[in-house]
């Protein structure tokens, strides 16, 4: 198991979402020190439960793949961001249903309207990744990172 992530309180929070652990583990630590990496799901499972929950205001949701800053806060104490980033890897219908699960969640709010998303184009990271062919969480977090300011976040 890896270190825990370093939390930087003036960082902006923000969930990932992608398809393998490796990559969410290494885009978490580059997003830093601007964005702070408080959840992360690897599995659609996971994440249509554990995102419209967090994002509801449930402090209490932890991250089932352990990744996140959220993961080493005290019971109770997790930060609720309002940004989810969906990796290039994640089909549209994953979002979409995201999107859904977030619109019906019985939880009423304003919060459903102040969840932004960035989807990071599959088309951008292969573009990235050069002669490799592997995309590596320092091309993907650098492309979710330059989205997201010109997004204004």
């Amino acid at each position: 198991m890896s270190a825990p992530i370093k939390v930087n309180t003036d960082a902006t929070p923000v969930i990932i979402y992608g398809r393998l652990d490796r990559m969410a583990r290494g885009v978490a630590e580059h997003m830093a020190p601007e964005y702070d990496v408080v959840h992360a799901c690897t599995a659609y499972a996971a994440a249509i439960h554990e995102i419209p929950n967090l994002l509801s205001g449930d402090v209490d949701i932890r991250p089932s793949n352990n990744i996140g800053s959220n993961a080493s806060r005290d019971a109770g104490a997790n930060v609720i961001p309002k940004i989810v980033c969906c990796g290039g890897g994640i089909p549209q219908e994953e979002v979409g249903a995201l999107k859904d699960a977030i619109k019906n969640h019985p939880k009423d709010g304003s919060w459903k309207d102040e969840v932004k998303w960035l989807l990071v184009p599959r088309e951008e990271v292969v573009a990235a990744m050069g002669e490799s062919g592997v995309p590596t969480p320092e091309v993907s977090a650098g492309i979710s990172r330059r989205l997201l300011k010109e997004m204004g976040v």
